[in-house]
């Protein structure tokens, strides 16, 4: 449940990062607009990263183990659960 967030207006300069995520949480349009500005660049390059990491993990298990692709893609699964 999100706690009550009070929709008064605060600037950028205002607002620090938990209050612009209560807040667009809470509903805030304006808020969620913020957020989304600010961090949809920082979102996307982690996105890009994990899959790249991924790929680079299911190669260097194929390279050491031989398999199918099915227990390849298992093995490499698993390995990226124990890092996480």
């Amino acid at each position: 449940m999100v706690p009550h967030f009070n929709e008064r207006f605060m600037s950028s300069r205002e607002s620090t990062c938990w209050t612009m995520i209560r807040a667009a949480a809470a509903g805030s349009s304006t808020h969620r607009e913020e957020l989304a500005r600010r961090y949809l660049g920082v979102v996307r390059a982690y996105a890009l990263a994990r899959q790249e990491f991924r790929a680079a993990l299911l190669e260097a298990v194929a390279f050491h183990q031989p398999g199918t692709p099915v227990e390849l893609e298992e093995e490499a699964a698993s390995l990226l659960k124990a890092l996480s």
